[in-house]
């Protein structure tokens, strides 16, 4: 667009030096010309880019979703459904993983430390992966 304004300055220029200056007519034509095919280039590169751009996210109205269910987590009398819709309006998906549980037996224990016969289970924690709406 810069590029487009750059251009527009050039034509009037280019049209006062050929009204008051009087340029040979076929310099004006030449430089007219050269103007013109840039011009048309700019445009449409400009268009290919309008076409290529994302489109703008309101990223204000995402941040009100995100503050209001927050508010809504942290307040104890707040309905779960109203905590419900508010989180399923900013979370598309939630994935968690974990991993098997382990057996720790008397061998694989630290010196000195006591296990209940036959050894003990440990499970790992979860592993949580939120993915946000955008």
């Amino acid at each position: 667009e810069s590029q487009l304004s750059r251009l527009n300055k050039k034509e009037i220029s280019i049209w006062n030096k050929y009204v008051e200056e009087d340029m040979p007519r076929s310099v004006f034509d030449e430089m007219m010309k050269t103007l013109n095919k840039q011009r048309d280039e700019i445009n449409e590169a400009l268009c290919t880019a309008r076409e290529e751009s994302p489109d703008p996210i309101d990223y204000e109205e995402k941040l009100y979703r995100f503050r209001d269910a927050l508010d809504a987590l942290k307040d104890p009398d707040a309905p779960s459904g109203l905590k419900n819709r508010l989180l399923k309006a900013c979370i598309d998906r939630i994935e968690y993983d974990r991993g098997k549980s382990v057996r720790v037996t008397r061998d694989m224990a630290p010196a000195g430390a006591k296990l209940p016969r036959g050894g003990r289970w440990l499970t790992p924690p979860f592993k949580i992966d939120v993915k946000l709406r955008f």
